[in-house]
């Protein structure tokens, strides 16, 4: 792994418009030196030729053992003196207070983040490993506990899933959502007391984090559901197979949102969010154009007032077409 870190800082330093980048977003410090950060306790400055410098809190001394970054401890002025002189990329994410303590140092500052952001767009092996693991905790938890969710409340499915993460040796990547009957309308949902019953549609949007790498995925219970219901999980089901079968290298997710549009459209449905984003070390991720070895999410979702829908895979883009690397969790 060491030479995979040490690669993507040679990739980045290609990238560079600027004499040096501070990186502050734990998952990009994690991408660049495999340092398993906290938010707000360590700062990687990569220079244009020089190996990364961690700069850590003097209470996690474990950082001493990294190989592929120089450490020092954090002292009053660290970076100041670091980045004096330097023209310097930071993320836009930074948060207001160092940005200001930097500035005030007479720090020059020039935005960068979505240079910082391009390699991640790519998985490696390793990574693409850490993500499979990630879709098999779920895989788990779908054949183990919501196979089994009628009598339950929405609640206590959505901790029975996470509990299995847990369990697992994994954590989960996002709150799970858990949302029966009428209150499928809403897209974003706390679950609550409400009982999950056969003949009412139950979505379940669940994800698992291995190594701080993520999974993302759909299902929505339909057991016993009349015709009408039936009608808006099939035309989900046809619409999520058609936008898979359309990929391909060098679209853009815009391409995919419009063909998602005039899927739903012409069956009447409304579109209330974008069909597909990227995924890895982030939940969410940005894609511009399409290349091998990105992974996307395919999520096509109709939501009405009787209920609703959504349908959620993990897609790796390939030279020619693509892998569903989430095939083997079954639909509800």
């Amino acid at each position: 792994m060491k030479s995979s870190y040490a690669r993507r800082i040679r990739n980045l330093q290609k990238l560079m418009k600027t004499d040096k980048i501070l990186i502050t977003d734990p998952n990009n410090i994690y991408y660049y030196s495999g340092y398993d950060a906290e938010p707000e306790s360590s700062f990687l400055v990569v220079d244009s030729s020089k190996k990364p410098h961690l700069f850590v809190c003097p209470l996690e001394n474990e950082a001493k053992l990294l190989k592929t970054a120089r450490v020092s401890f954090m002292k009053k002025d660290s970076l100041e003196k670091e980045l004096k002189g330097h023209v310097t990329g930071f993320e836009e994410t930074m948060r207001m207070w160092l940005y200001l303590n930097l500035k005030k140092a007479g720090i020059r500052l020039k935005p960068c983040r979505d240079i910082v952001m391009k390699p991640r767009e790519v998985k490696d092996a390793h990574e693409l490993e850490q993500m499979k693991k990630a879709i098999d905790l779920v895989r788990h938890a779908v054949k183990n506990d919501v196979s089994q969710s009628f009598g339950l409340s929405e609640k206590e499915l959505a901790f029975r899933i996470e509990s299995s993460f847990m369990k697992a040796g994994g954590i989960r990547s996002f709150k799970t959502i858990v949302a029966t009957g009428r209150n499928g309308q809403f897209i974003h949902y706390t679950p609550k007391s409400t009982k999950i019953m056969k003949g009412e549609l139950t979505v379940i949007d669940m994800g698992a984090k291995v190594n701080r790498y993520c999974s993302d995925i759909s299902r929505t219970i339909h057991k016993g559901i009349g015709s009408g219901k039936k009608r808006l999980y099939e035309d989900i089901t046809e619409i999520q197979g058609k936008i898979i079968d359309i990929i391909e290298t060098g679209m853009s997710l815009d391409e995919l949102q419009d063909a998602y549009i005039s899927m739903m459209k012409s069956r009447r449905h409304e579109v209330k969010h974008f069909v597909s984003h990227g995924i890895g070390l982030s939940v969410h991720e940005k894609v511009d154009e399409l290349k091998p070895g990105m992974v996307i999410t395919v999520e096509p979702g109709v939501y009405t007032n009787k209920g609703g829908c959504r349908i959620e895979d993990m897609i790796l883009v390939k030279k020619s077409g693509v892998k569903v690397l989430s095939e083997s969790i079954p639909n509800l």
